[in-house]
């Protein structure tokens, strides 16, 4: 499961839960917040820490600087500001 598309922005999968772990959780809660499985949790975690916009911390979860500013863009996109 990839997290940035083609053009360069962030998944919605990706959005989702960045903006949970934008909270400091560890990945079982991210799942239990989100409802998605978490095989596909953990998959997503893979591929924002390689892509830089995560990192993993004693067991929970961080977004970079990077990503807390790609996330901030992605939410003033959305039609709802959220």
């Amino acid at each position: 499961m990839a997290c940035i598309n083609p053009d360069g922005t962030l998944t919605e999968a990706a959005v989702s839960m960045m903006t949970v772990i934008e909270d400091h959780h560890s990945l079982e809660e991210v799942a239990g917040v989100s409802g998605v499985p978490l095989y596909l949790v953990r998959a997503t975690a893979r591929d924002l820490i390689n892509a830089g916009l995560a990192v993993e911390r004693d067991t929970l979860y961080y977004l970079t600087d990077d990503g807390s500013a790609r996330l901030k863009k992605m939410k003033g996109r959305s039609p709802a500001g959220s």
